[in-house]
């Protein structure tokens, strides 16, 4: 009788936590790799642009030190 009782607790568990699952998932896992995929991207992109924007930066501090012979901060 202990082991049927076990048995019973024990699928009553594995349900409740599947539904709990479920239920409480944010989203379903396509949705989540596309959420990813996007924020990747923007992650990228955006660190490509700060990238451009320090390197024109710095090639202007470049040709300016190369004329006046001296380089400041």
């Amino acid at each position: 009788m202990s082991f049927f009782r076990f048995l019973f607790g024990l699928a009553l568990g594995v349900g409740a936590g599947y539904l709990a699952g479920r239920l409480l998932a944010p989203a379903s896992a396509g949705d989540l790799q596309d959420q990813l995929r996007a924020r990747y991207h923007s992650i990228r992109d955006e660190a490509e642009q700060a990238a451009d924007e320090t390197r024109r930066e710095l090639e202007g501090r470049y040709d300016t030190a190369k004329r006046t012979g001296s380089f400041s901060f």
